[in-house]
């Protein structure tokens, strides 16, 4: 499916897809929990992916996936601290200023991003 042909989508419709990527990720992150003392792993994907990535990280809601900029050739270095995912690392990425978090994840958000 292209771009444009997604945007052409109606709004409900798109919202389950939305909500369908962030449950993936959710799972793969949760798979990867379980192997990850072997060693490193590498995920090269697109923005959208991204986005959706850092707001199950940081426990974002699903509706400010959209205001996450990224631009080309950006990345997050990640990494599992034995209960949770840490961002490590980020380039190229910006969070919408307008968004109203929690003070612990918003300090943690402007040392990380």
């Amino acid at each position: 499916m292209s771009w444009k042909e997604f945007d052409k989508i109606p709004a409900q419709e798109r919202a389950l897809l939305e909500q369908e990527k962030y449950e993936r990720i959710k799972k793969l992150l949760s798979d990867k929990e379980q192997v990850i003392a072997e060693g490193n792993i590498l995920i090269v994907t697109h923005g959208g992916f991204m986005c959706t990535l850092l707001a199950v990280i940081l426990n974002l809601p699903l509706d400010v996936v959209g205001s996450i900029s990224i631009s080309n050739t950006a990345y997050v270095q990640i990494y599992f601290s034995g209960s949770e995912w840490v961002i490590e690392k980020t380039e190229g990425i910006t969070l919408p200023a307008s968004l109203q978090i929690n003070d612990t994840v918003q300090d943690y958000v402007r040392s990380a991003l």
